[in-house]
């Protein structure tokens, strides 16, 4: 079976983190970011997202998909390789897991450059790939740049974004 990386509300298998993983390398290099940049970025990520304190294979997986993005250093390649490989998830993850692969590459969007493109065309490729309503897309990307700013100034704000983010029952599916 495949393991499972669980934090309260937010339970993680390796095919979703791994999936997660490469998106957010993709974005990387859609920014231009500096490998040490990136890497910073995700090691955060995976403490305060997902209660990893050594997180080195990830942090080590990430790198090597960094890498190859960045060797690309072609915009539509980048495109094509988010395409293809949302749609690998698309077919793997369960729905509730597809909003959350949406939900974090928006916020690793409005950590890079607040919803600006072309991070934000990242999150709203994902976001064709699994089918989600735009409505619904610019509800979450609503709610994470807008909440994200303000939290960057209210650390008590930051922490209710949070503790909503672990305890949300997610979309309904019907």
């Amino acid at each position: 079976g495949s393991t499972s990386i669980d934090r309260p509300g937010t339970p993680m298998n390796e095919i979703l983190l791994n999936g997660i993983l490469h998106l957010f390398a993709i974005a990387s290099a859609f920014n231009r970011q500096r490998k040490a940049v990136a890497h910073d970025l995700v090691e955060r990520y995976l403490k305060r997202n997902l209660g990893l304190a050594n997180g080195e294979v990830y942090l080590d997986l990430f790198d090597q998909f960094l890498d190859l993005c960045l060797d690309l250093d072609d915009d539509e390649t980048l495109r094509t390789n988010a395409r293809e490989l949302c749609g690998n998830l698309e077919r793997t993850l369960s729905r509730f897991e597809q909003y959350l692969v949406l939900l974090r590459v928006a916020e690793l969007v409005g950590t890079l450059e607040a919803g600006q493109a072309p991070s934000r065309e990242l999150m709203d490729l994902t976001a064709r790939a699994f089918s989600i309503p735009a409505g619904e897309v610019e509800n979450i990307a609503r709610l994470v740049f807008d909440e994200a700013s303000r939290a960057r100034r209210d650390p008590l704000l930051r922490r209710a974004v949070e503790l909503a983010a672990e305890f949300s029952a997610g979309p309904t599916f019907g």
